[in-house]
């Protein structure tokens, strides 16, 4: 009797040790799977985030004159923005911005493309701008009295 529980405790840890041969590759195999999925994933943010950042650089060019707004919405080429210039950002990455007139009238496109140079993970994006002016500074649907004195606001009123 005292052999026959020997051998069934001797079976038992040849299971749990089968079982442990079979878990702990596939446990390292995921942990390491896991891992080249959250650098990816890593790699990836950061350059969609430079290409934001490219766009970013586009729309402050778009609003740093009205010219240059102007001259974007007809198609005009304007140097550095049109895929001609790359820009290096401080975390050794580049990217390039192009602008394009539309899809509609008064509508401006900013293509950016971003390189990764580490990763070489490449990202674009395309965003449309549109400008909303308003035709004046005052708009009323009826008349616009004022009485005793002159309070002026800055600030167009609709």
């Amino acid at each position: 009797m005292k052999n026959f529980r020997q051998g069934q405790i001797l079976v038992g840890v040849t299971m749990l040790v089968l079982v442990l041969m079979i878990l702990v590759p596939l446990l390292i195999q995921w942990g390491s799977q896991e891992s080249k999925w959250s650098v990816k994933d890593q790699q990836t943010t950061t350059t969609f985030n430079l290409v934001e950042g490219a766009v970013d650089r586009g729309m402050w060019k778009l609003k740093s004159a009205t010219g240059t707004w102007a001259t974007a919405a007809a198609g005009t080429v304007i140097p550095g923005y049109n895929f001609d210039v790359t820009y290096a950002d401080d975390t050794g990455a580049q990217y390039r911005i192009r602008f394009a007139s539309g899809p509609s009238t008064g509508q401006v496109t900013v293509f950016a493309e971003g390189r990764d140079l580490k990763s070489g993970q490449l990202r674009a994006l395309r965003t449309v701008f549109e400008t909303r002016a308003f035709p004046g500074p005052i708009m009323s649907g009826g008349t616009v009295n004022y009485s005793g004195t002159f309070d002026a606001q800055w600030g167009p009123i609709m």
